[in-house]
């Protein structure tokens, strides 16, 4: 288990001294840095099981169309223009592209060592999860079975960083 030590914990609090009044921070001028509460060396880790998760879902994108259209019986070409799956095949795009491209940020937010993962990598990840889920339930879309699996690696990396 990971503990911080005590200057990431914070200082002791102490009566205002003179030297600490002339040296105030601005908030917008410098940046103060936040106490570390989760394990920086899985920082990696984490980075990595994002930017995995994130590929596994943008490959997932045009690999649910193809079977989507496989399934049906038609062309890539005919899944787009036909009533009914075009509207399936256009928003699993739009899905698959937010969650692609706020997965992609939200580990390069971690690997630059701007920001944490945790509750938000949990969440992101059980949307994912709900949403390829509704789409492999009622269009019977089985590329989605992959973003499932990239929604949980994102929890796994949520779990590695507050565990």
């Amino acid at each position: 288990m990971y503990t911080p030590s005590r200057a990431a914990g914070g200082h002791p609090s102490a009566p205002a001294t003179r030297p600490n009044l002339v040296k105030q921070r601005l908030y917008g001028k410098e940046t103060v840095p936040l106490p570390v509460r989760t394990n920086p060396r899985r920082r990696l880790a984490t980075g990595v099981l994002g930017l995995t998760a994130a590929g596994l879902i943008a490959f997932a994108i045009p690999l649910g169309i193809f079977l989507y259209a496989d399934r049906l019986g038609v062309s890539v070409n005919q899944v787009m223009i036909r009533s009914g799956a075009s509207l399936v095949a256009t928003l699993w795009i739009f899905m698959g592209v937010a969650v692609t491209a706020v997965t992609v940020y939200a580990s390069i937010l971690v690997l630059r060592k701007k920001s944490e993962a945790g509750a938000g990598w949990m969440f992101l990840g059980v949307m994912g999860i709900i949403l390829s889920t509704v789409f492999l339930l009622f269009t019977g879309l089985t590329g989605a079975i992959v973003v499932i699996v990239a929604g949980g690696l994102l929890v796994l990396g949520g779990l590695l960083d507050i565990l």
